[in-house]
């Protein structure tokens, strides 16, 4: 019976609690989480699940009412940032400079919609705010070293 422990730990999201991760590249969205984690392991208390949108549109990452603890990053929008800000760098998730700049981008719209998460109103079914606490939270994640600038 232990070995089915074993693999149920494999499939689960071991060293990172309380996270869920869904869809595509969940590896690099992993590794950013790790590197988030590495500097406060409870930077993501208050997240349930990271769902990752392969479809686009208009953002790079979004929260809602629906599930106000969930997070959804668009990691095509996220890509195609990276392929604009460096068209020299080969565009392959397997290029460890590309990754880089991917995880960096992946970590900054996660702080920016844990800003989200943390002014959730039950109360009133909103985010208190608007964009502000957001982008004080990625601005100031940024500042602490929790990505590069």
């Amino acid at each position: 019976m232990w070995y089915k422990h074993i693999k149920k730990a494999e499939h689960s999201n071991v060293g990172i609690p309380n996270v869920a991760i869904e869809g595509p590249d969940r590896d690099i969205v992993e590794d950013a989480l790790k590197e988030l984690q590495e500097i406060d392991m409870s930077v993501f208390s208050e997240v349930d699940k990271i769902v990752i949108d392969i479809f686009g549109g208009p953002s790079l990452g979004h929260v809602s009412n629906q599930s106000p603890r969930d997070v959804v990053i668009s990691i095509r929008n996220l890509e195609n940032v990276i392929n604009q800000k460096y068209p020299s760098i080969p565009r392959s998730k397997n290029d460890k400079e590309y990754r880089g700049k991917l995880k960096e981008e992946i970590k900054r719209v996660l702080m920016h919609e844990l800003g989200h998460i943390k002014t959730y109103n039950p109360d009133t079914d909103t985010f208190e705010g608007h964009e502000t606490p957001a982008e004080k939270s990625e601005r100031e994640a940024g500042e602490a070293g929790y990505y590069q600038l």
